[in-house]
């Protein structure tokens, strides 16, 4: 939808959830929770990082990265899973090898 409204948004696949980043024209970068709308900061991400992958995690600007729709199908897919059976699809073992790779 947002493309159809030439609104500069796209898809980021963060190692916590999933996000929207905006770049306007001039060079400002937004990046919006999808779920209730909020604006974040590097601050609340580096807190959502070190509070769910690891306390050593950091933030890199690969994780900020625009996902293809094949990303995005996965991620949500994973997340329809952790709902019909209560946990998670990719579950512990993608937060250790994250909180391993940022140490």
């Amino acid at each position: 939808m947002a493309h159809r409204l030439d609104i500069p948004l796209v898809p980021v696949i963060f190692p916590t959830q999933m996000l929207l980043r905006a770049e306007w024209l001039d060079g400002e970068m937004w990046l919006i929770n999808p779920f209730n709308g909020d604006t974040l900061d590097d601050h609340t991400l580096d807190v959502w990082l070190k509070g769910n992958i690891s306390p050593m995690a950091e933030l890199y600007n690969e994780d900020l990265d625009e996902a293809d729709n094949a990303e995005v199908v996965r991620k949500t897919a994973g997340h329809l899973k952790v709902g019909a059976d209560g946990r998670a699809a990719d579950g512990a073992g993608a937060a250790c090898q994250r909180g391993a790779a940022a140490v």
